[in-house]
């Protein structure tokens, strides 16, 4: 059964909230938000920030769970945003090549919690 057109615009509203909700998060955290929504040829990377000389996508994903946030991202898609990344960087001409790179979850559960896992996934 597919989902209705309302359900997937409801889900769509809530994904970019949870982004906007992270993009806060992080900020409050002392990173530097370079992009959001970072659009590439090889897709989309939610979040890209900096902090301690490194570079960071930031994968956002709102969830009931912490489990089901961890769950919804199967290495194929940390690929994707890993080559997401190496675009992004490129196109910018972004000295980010030489800088470590790191990859992190960052989940938003109901009632304002969230769980920010740094280093969530390794190439």
């Amino acid at each position: 059964m597919r989902p209705s057109s309302a359900n997937r615009k409801k889900a769509e509203r809530w994904g970019r909230f949870a982004e906007y909700w992270a993009c806060g998060i992080l900020l409050a955290k002392g990173y530097a938000i370079l992009a959001l929504r970072a659009k590439t040829p090889v897709g989309e990377v939610d979040i890209i920030a900096a902090k301690s000389g490194s570079i960071i996508a930031v994968e956002v994903k709102a969830r009931q769970t912490e489990e089901q946030g961890r769950w919804s991202m199967p290495d194929q898609q940390w690929n994707r945003r890993l080559r997401g990344l190496d675009a992004w960087i490129t196109r910018h001409r972004r000295s980010a090549h030489t800088k470590p790179r790191r990859f992190d979850l960052l989940i938003i559960l109901p009632f304002g919690r969230f769980r920010h896992i740094r280093d969530a996934w390794r190439p």
